[in-house]
């Protein structure tokens, strides 16, 4: 009898399959926003509460003064606009488009939004806009950060998730940056918040189903049983290309900078990272004690990762995606191990798991992992419909297409920028290059 492994091997030649793949990068997913939600419980009130050292108020207000100051001059520029209406465009398309415009719902929208910006003039998308007293923030810092908490909690249980619930996630986290100040400085807490807004595009609308549209039968069938809709295949891409950017931008702003330390002939970068990096681990030492052969193995295997290996992520061959995809995860268990920065390492690992597909962690993970970490109450019964060899693949909606492939371009607009940089000397790192911050530079 053909094994349940054999049969989602065929099932998913030559459609590759990412249900189980998609369980295990949401419960990741989930692990990071844990550790950085509980984070923002027990510090922001320290770092931006009522009595903190950057209090978000003070970037509230200063955000405010620059809003008012935009809606007055637009108020001017109206009037001076109703001196001219004779010779403005009286067209119907041009009446619709300023009755939409100056409707109260977007009037209000630009002016408690989208004039409220930082002093790059960048919009701050913030809950706490809805407070109503800014010198009492801490009970909306302690709400969020205990949401956030909850939302994060339901999608490690379940592995799975919905619109709503990402969308929770991200605006908790996209508040906190709006804030946060320097404290949401580094370059994880952007990384996050623009790996989730991927998630958005990746989870159905409602259903918190993780093998959506599965069940019932197939016309014309009393056997044959419908399988869940593929996983949206242009935004896996766009999140192996999200890894991509990531680690050739770390890679190629080392060999572009004036140290000469990665740069063959000297090769020494790592005899001294291990003691002068920001928070060593306990294992730190062992690693700095290392022979200087081994640190120089180290420098050229950085670079191999870094400015090699991406380019398998992108490759149209499944060997050489999982391939790239194993020397990231791999890469990153070793970073995690020999220091401590904070979420960024376990956060880089999540993109690489789109590089393995439900063929691969079946074959591969021990049982005991496939419970843990790809265990549902469906996912039992998804793999025995396959093994029973009587299931069709549903096509997948239109509407689904259609957001998939306007969410896809949206991205490839947005990272033109992205990569002018990587390809600019200088480097900008942990830059963003659009006003809502959308994508950000390595």
């Amino acid at each position: 009898m053909t094994s349940a492994t054999e049969l989602v091997n065929s099932y998913t030649t030559p459609t590759s399959s990412y249900h189980l793949t998609r369980i295990l990068f949401l419960r990741l997913l989930a692990v990071v926003y844990t550790a950085a939600f509980s984070v923002a419980k027990f510090q922001n009130k320290g770092l931006i509460g009522d009595r903190g050292i950057t209090p978000a108020r003070y970037v509230m207000d200063a955000a405010q003064s620059r809003g008012d100051v935009k809606s007055a001059r637009r108020r001017e520029w109206l009037e001076e606009r109703k001196k001219y209406s004779s010779t403005a465009n009286n067209s119907l398309l041009a009446k619709c488009r300023n009755k939409i415009l100056e409707s109260t719902p977007v009037n209000i929208f630009r002016e408690k939004f989208w004039h409220r910006t930082d002093r790059a003039d960048r919009p701050l998308p913030t809950l706490l806009w809805f407070a109503r007293d800014r010198y009492n923030l801490n009970p909306w810092l302690d709400g969020l950060a205990n949401v956030g908490l909850f939302l994060s909690t339901v999608m490690l249980a379940t592995g799975s998730a919905n619109v709503i619930l990402i969308l929770g996630l991200w605006l908790i986290q996209r508040s906190f940056m709006a804030v946060g100040g320097p404290w949401y400085g580094y370059g994880w807490e952007p990384q996050l918040a623009e790996l989730t807004f991927h998630a958005l595009f990746l989870v159905p609308l409602l259903s918190m189903n993780p093998f959506f549209g599965s069940g019932g039968t197939a016309a014309g069938s009393t056997t044959t049983i419908m399988g869940a809709f593929p996983v949206p295949v242009l935004v896996i891409w766009a999140i192996r290309w999200y890894l991509f950017k990531i680690m050739i931008g770390a890679g190629l702003i080392k060999v572009k900078s004036h140290d000469t330390k990665w740069k063959p002939g000297d090769m020494s970068a790592m005899d001294h990272f291990y003691e002068t990096q920001p928070v060593p681990n306990p294992f730190t030492r062992y690693f700095h004690f290392m022979p200087k052969a081994w640190h120089r193995f180290e420098v050229w295997s950085n670079h191999f990762v870094e400015l090699v290996a991406p380019f398998l992520l992108l490759m149209p061959f499944r060997k050489l995606r999982l391939a790239g995809g194993l020397i990231q995860l791999q890469f990153q268990a070793i970073l995690i191990s020999s220091g401590n920065l904070s979420f960024l390492n376990w956060l880089t690992m999540i993109p690489a798991i789109f590089c393995l597909d439900d063929a691969f962690l079946v074959n591969n993970l021990p049982p005991l992992a496939q419970k843990l970490f790809l265990g549902t109450p469906g996912t039992t019964a998804y793999i025995q419909s396959i093994a029973s060899g009587a299931i069709a693949l549903r096509q997948t909606p239109m509407t689904r297409a259609f957001i998939s492939a306007a969410f896809f371009l949206l991205m490839a607009k947005l990272n033109v920028n992205v990569v002018r940089n990587l390809l600019a000397r200088p480097q900008v790192m942990n830059g963003s290059f659009d006003k809502l911050r959308l994508v950000g530079g390595p």
